[in-house]
């Protein structure tokens, strides 16, 4: 019995290019019912994306993204953990936030791709 998962990509525009790929937790950001949900993160050369299984359940195109942080906050079990913090642009006030690993690497990258200048504190090691 062959045991190896098989490998999932997510669905690519045409010409579209996946770039890195991880897994880490978003916040759903339900106010005070919000809860943290495992997903895989994909960067491409247009788009973040946050997968479930074999769907998209957000999608962040890189010309839309107003502002991008890194940020320390709770997580699970209330435990602290370095976060990506991305603003839209129209809805500036609204943060969304994806835990998983070295998140102020993928902020320069990110910020390198859309030119969006981050100041050092923002990116930061946190």
């Amino acid at each position: 019995m062959n045991l190896r998962r098989k490998k999932i990509h997510p669905p690519l525009h045409d010409g579209e290019e996946l770039l890195e790929s991880t897994s880490g937790v978003f916040d759903t950001g339900r106010g005070a019912f919000s809860t943290w949900r495992p997903c895989s993160i994909y960067l491409t050369d247009q788009r973040l994306m946050l997968s479930q299984v074999r769907s998209v359940v957000k999608e962040f195109y890189l010309d839309k993204i107003a502002n991008l942080e890194t940020v320390l906050r709770p997580c699970i079990a209330g435990k602290k953990a370095p976060q990506l913090a991305i603003a839209m642009h129209g809805r500036e006030n609204k943060r969304y936030y994806v835990a998983f690993r070295n998140p102020h690497i993928w902020l320069r990258r990110i910020a390198e791709m859309i030119g969006l200048d981050v100041d050092r504190s923002a990116a930061k090691k946190t």
